[in-house]
């Protein structure tokens, strides 16, 4: 791969070899922001980032995979191994939940796979570093879909070794866009006011004033200054053997008044926050799940169901849905992988309780249905039995007339 088109994937998101020339010509302008840019390894640190990347990799790691061929679901054996088992070195949980937190982080996950000339024959999957490929599309030809790794170029499709998700695809865009770098703004703020809140107490603020109604010369101010820092003239703590209490005494006119801010203030409560609100609208996480709250905004059980339930349709779904067809394209034809989505979406044990008899008493489950959806085995014939015996007769139906 060529020098302009790792200058255009970096610049640019991954865009064409020829346009890697007018970046590297500088016939496109550089951005109008000239902040240092927050990288992933720093936003990964914030604590409000690093807790939505928690909840989404914890998200999606607990999920189950079910397999499909013309709408019936494959048990046991019948299911592709590289679905069981995608990676040999790591549990299906964390397999999943590193493809998450790469297109959650970079916008990209790439995994590279093992196994024979066909995606039917793959063995196993392996996570690469998204940082550490690079997509590039040709321009002449077939302008197909291009991935560089290791020095090698890939052509993406059925036959290829990499296999690409991506987050937020523009059009004419090869890379995905990931939350940290569509909102970098955002990143910044909240990087700056965890430094300057960290640092507020060392350097921030004076602990208090010295105030005279007389006028000072600056050479005075700076003699009161150290005087009352006990300070010599090179600004060196003077040593106090004779004052071990540190007792000061004013003279002069001079009159201390100690600034004094509360705990809230100067941990910046508010702007933190807010900071916190924002990285949550920006990765999709629901406050509740974040440990913060809008103000005004009164929760409830319900509401916090609703939260979440939106969080699953309308924020995981986004990587849910990558990663399914991904993984569909390393299945033998005519086979599709899903999401068991149950493990969020099931409510409460009352609620779910209540459902299933209304599901028995309405004729649409068999008690052996409800069963298996709470993971218990069917009846016995003993038990169907007893069952049986212990339920109550049915009701008398009136005679019409």
């Amino acid at each position: 791969m060529s020098i302009f088109s790792r200058v255009s994937d970096a610049l640019a998101g991954g865009v064409s070899r020829r346009q890697a020339v007018n970046v590297a010509s500088g016939i496109i302008p550089p951005p109008r922001d000239q902040h240092a840019p927050v990288l992933l390894g720093e936003a990964a640190y914030l604590p409000a980032v690093h807790r939505a990347l928690q909840i989404i990799g914890t998200s999606v790691g607990q999920l189950g995979l079910t397999v499909e061929r013309t709408g019936q679901r494959l048990e046991g054996p019948d299911v592709p191994a590289v679905i069981r088992r995608p990676n040999l070195d790591m549990s299906r949980g964390d397999f999943l939940e590193q493809l998450a937190l790469s297109m959650a982080t970079t916008g990209n996950a790439y995994v590279w796979r093992d196994g024979g000339t066909l995606a039917s024959e793959t063995t196993q999957l392996i996570p690469l570093d998204s940082r550490e490929v690079h997509a590039w599309r040709e321009t002449d030809g077939a302008k197909r879909l291009m991935f560089s790794y290791d020095g090698r170029d890939y052509a993406a499709g059925e036959h290829s070794r990499i296999v690409q998700m991506r987050y937020l695809t523009m059009p004419g865009t090869v890379r995905g866009i990931g939350p940290i770098g569509a909102a970098q703004t955002t990143m910044r703020s909240a990087r700056d006011m965890r430094d300057y809140s960290s640092k507020w107490w060392e350097t921030g603020h004076p602990s208090g004033i010295l105030s005279t109604d007389d006028k000072l010369t600056p050479d005075e101010a700076a003699l009161y200054r150290r005087s009352w820092n006990q300070l010599d003239a090179d600004g060196i703590p003077i040593e106090q053997t004779d004052n071990p209490s540190r007792v000061r005494v004013l003279g002069k006119g001079l009159h201390y008044d100690p600034v004094m801010i509360s705990p809230k203030d100067a941990l910046w409560i508010e702007a933190q926050q807010f900071d916190t609100l924002e990285i949550a609208r920006i990765f999709g996480v629901p406050s509740s799940l974040m440990m913060t709250a809008i103000d005004g905004n009164s929760m409830t059980y319900s509401n916090v169901e609703q939260e979440w339930l939106g969080f699953v349709r309308f924020g995981l779904m986004a990587y849910l849905r990558k990663i399914e067809d991904a993984l569909t394209s390393l299945t033998p034809r005519g086979q599709t992988v899903r999401f068991n989505l149950d493990a969020l979406l099931r409510s409460d044990t009352t609620t779910r309780y209540a459902a299933h008899r209304t599901a028995l008493e309405a004729g649409f489950l068999t008690r052996d249905e409800v069963r298996a959806i709470e993971n218990l085995p069917a009846l016995t014939p003993v038990q169907r039995a007893e069952v049986e015996q212990q339920a109550p007769a049915p009701a008398p139906q009136e005679i019409q007339p």
